[in-house]
């Protein structure tokens, strides 16, 4: 049996903004568009109008229940 152990270290610290992952997705895969996006995010931030995403499905992981994702 292999077994793994995924350490992940948060960087940043506020600020979110999601332009960026609709920028690079536009701009380096459209030719082949993802089937969906996941973003984790506290969702203290803009969200980026829905059509942005270009039709793809985007499934928004949210660690509080005091934001709701368009």
């Amino acid at each position: 049996m292999i077994c793994f152990k995924l350490i992940l270290k948060r960087i940043g610290g506020g600020g979110s903004n999601f332009d960026c992952i609709f920028r690079y997705v536009e701009k380096n895969m459209k030719d082949n568009l993802p089937a969906t996006l996941v973003i984790l995010t506290d969702g203290y931030c803009d969200f980026p109008d829905e059509k942005v995403a270009k039709g793809i499905p985007v499934l928004w992981l949210i660690n509080n229940k005091n934001v709701n994702p368009p």
